[in-house]
């Protein structure tokens, strides 16, 4: 595992929650699975019982305009926002 992946894992706990870096040491190990199905089988196996979502956000570097997203797919569910210009992303 990386020293910047430590050290994530070291203040999400500390702030209370818990972080599954396992994919990240499968990685490191320079084996040659398909991480894209190591994902998969990790998550069905360990946390198919969660809600999974995925979060995005972008920045336009010439107008300096941001915008959020988040995707729920098991819920059909997409949400996209134009924020306030000049955020930090």
């Amino acid at each position: 595992m990386s020293n910047c992946a430590v050290a994530f894992e070291s203040r999400v706990k500390d702030a209370g929650a818990v972080v599954d870096l396992k994919i990240f040491s499968i990685k490191n190990k320079n084996r040659k699975e398909d991480l894209v199905y190591e994902y998969y089988y990790h998550k069905e196996r360990n946390y198919s019982e969660y809600l999974q979502l995925f979060t995005d956000g972008s920045k336009d570097p010439q107008t300096e305009g941001t915008g959020a997203a988040v995707v729920v797919s098991s819920l059909q569910t997409e949400i996209s926002e134009r924020t306030s210009d000049y955020l930090s992303l």
